[in-house]
Order: C-alpha cells, then sequence, then structure tokens
C-alpha cells in the first residue's frame, strides 16, 4: 500500500499487484491471495518489493499467491534484509533476493556515530546471532 501511494505521489503509472493480507498471530499477518490486478496481465513475471525480510515466510505466501494467480516471480526486493535466514530460505525455493541494506549494517552506522552505545550494538548483533 505504501509503495502504491509513493508511486502516485511520484504521478507515475506503476502497474502493480495488491496482495489481501489478514491479521495472523501476534503481531502478524498471513497473505490470502491476490485482490487486485486488473493493470498487470496474467502470465507477467513480476517483482515483489517490501520493506523488510525476516525469515522469508511471508514472501513465500506472496510468491505463492501470485503463482497461483497465474504470475511469474524470479525475484524479491527489499529495504531491508534482517539476515536471520530470509536470503537462505528464498534462494533455496529459487527465487533471487536484492536488498539495499542489511540490519546489522544499519546498526554498525548507528554505533559508528554514536547514535547508540557499543552494549546495545552488541547487545543486537548477538541477537541476530552476528
Amino acid at each position: 500500500e505504501a509503495f502504491m501511494k509513493a508511486a502516485a505521489a511520484a504521478s507515475r503509472d506503476i502497474p502493480a499487484i495488491v496482495l489481501g493480507k489478514v491479521p495472523a498471530g501476534i503481531g502478524g499477518r498471513k497473505i490470502e491471495g491476490v485482490l487486485d490486478s486488473k493493470e498487470v496481465p496474467r502470465g507477467s513475471t513480476v517483482l515483489i518489493i517490501d520493506d523488510l525480510i525476516t525469515e522469508g515466510h511471508t514472501k513465500q505466501e506472496g510468491i505463492d499467491a501470485l503463482r497461483l494467480g497465474g504470475y511469474d516471480v524470479d525475484d524479491i526486493l527489499v529495504v531491508v534484509d534482517r539476515q536471520q535466514g530470509s536470503s537462505t530460505y528464498i534462494q533455496e525455493k529459487g527465487i533471487r533476493i536484492w536488498y539495499l541494506l542489511t540490519l546489522p549494517e544499519i546498526v554498525g552506522f548507528l554505533a559508528s556515530e554514536g547514535k547508540i552505545g557499543q552494549h546495545d550494538h552488541h547487545t543486537i548483533m548477538v541477537y541476530l546471532g552476528k
């Protein structure tokens, strides 16, 4: 939804597919299928774009929904990869994952700029398994 708003604000015609999401578990959500795809013909290869990836399971739900809807998916682009298993999981499914930043890079930058202390930096990196 945020992507669609940003695209509209930029006055661009970017064809998009909207996936339906329903709440699942504490603070989670589940992909329930394709809600709107009138701008993108079935059989098209599509790029999944998202803000964050942790383990990759929700992205897999999106891939499955798109493929069931008649679309090809080869790649995912995310802004931040938390690097908590997502790359391996998604690549094992035959999908390429592209990211702009990793969470360890962000945390390292914040520590180098004095925005977080070394103790917090260490605690976060341990949590991330790094």
